[in-house]
């Protein structure tokens, strides 16, 4: 669809992703409902095999081509809805007339939306330990058993780390030769130990913006103690763009990253975590020139106005170039 092709094949390791540098496809989400919406799609006959007619139907927009074993090919070509609304016009193999079905699944002709972007996946409370590292501190937290709160007077702030971490998904995937990334510097390090004895090391680079008042792109990776774990193996294909870079991401998440962080960084200087809405009034009071940010630096960083949108009052609507504003 839209000039676009996407190849999905099947190895020995599972689906994967040929024009995305081989990752492995997102088989539940992408892969399966569309088998599953083509297995379920009925032939209701025969609609025209008029010339005219055809290319009226779009029938060269969306084809699907499904190859077994043994290579034998079949195409199935759809095209716009019948007039009736059953569902969309298609065209088996090379035939010379167009049938009626009942399907209407939409065929995503990007690479990257077929990719599975996860690179980890972890319920919170199976977290037993955090330990997060940036330039100026450092700081840790544990529990004893699956079920208790993170100790110390600041286990809240804690719980609300492991929430925003536990799940690690990629923007996007770039070449492992990528200039950007090559360039990027560290910004933070994150350790997740689980209770059953496996660890997790999320890494954050930042490379600087290639342009004046753009924001710089993150970069995440993520390592994994099993050898065998799928996060080791596409660390090896590709580099990953962090979820929430260059505007990617919804506000809810962004707040979270934003919330934790903050209470990270006020933690290691001996404060308080920050409470829910007090950071966010004060930028909103602060943000007088609608240039001032809020720098997450376990992440990346998030302009207050997602954090602001989240929580129903009013900030700064873009990042500041110098990224001075420290909300």
């Amino acid at each position: 669809a839209s000039n676009k092709s996407v190849t999905l094949e099947k190895t020995a390791d599972g689906w994967t992703v040929k024009e995305k540098l081989s990752l492995p496809a997102d088989v539940e989400n992408r892969l399966l409902p569309l088998i599953r919406g083509l297995q379920k799609a009925n032939n209701f006959g025969q609609l025209t095999a008029n010339p005219k007619r055809l290319e009226k139907l779009g029938l060269t927009d969306s084809v699907v081509t499904l190859t077994d074993a043994d290579g034998k090919a079949t195409t199935l070509a759809f095209g716009k809805q019948t007039e009736d609304g059953l569902g969309a016009s298609a065209r088996l193999n090379d035939e010379k007339h167009a049938i009626r079905t009942d399907f209407t699944g939409y065929l995503e002709g990007d690479p990257t939306a077929w990719a599975d972007l996860t690179l980890f996946s972890a319920k919170p409370v199976e977290i037993k330990s955090i330990t997060l590292e940036w330039k100026d501190g450092q700081v840790a937290f544990a529990r004893k058993e699956v079920g208790a709160a993170f100790e110390g007077r600041e286990g809240a702030a804690a719980e609300d780390i492991v929430s925003a971490l536990a799940t690690v998904r990629a923007a996007d995937a770039l070449p492992k030769d990528d200039k950007e990334a090559a360039g990027a510097r560290r910004t933070a390090r994150i350790t997740l130990g689980r209770f059953d004895g496996a660890s997790v090391v999320i890494t954050l680079d930042s490379a600087p913006s290639a342009k004046p008042g753009e924001a710089a792109r993150a970069f995440v990776t993520v390592t994994h103690s099993d050898p065998k774990h799928q996060a080791n193996a596409v660390t090896k294909l590709a580099t990953f763009v962090a979820a929430g870079a260059n505007g990617s991401g919804g506000a809810a998440r962004d707040a979270a990253h934003a919330t934790a962080t903050q209470s990270a960084r006020r933690i290691a200087s001996g404060l308080p975590p920050q409470s829910g809405s007090e950071g966010c009034h004060r930028a909103a009071r602060d943000c007088t020139l609608q240039q001032r940010c809020c720098r997450a630096h376990l992440y990346i960083r998030f302009c207050c106005r997602a954090l602001a949108r989240a929580r129903g009052v009013h900030c700064c609507h873009r990042l500041c170039a110098t990224h001075k504003g420290v909300h």
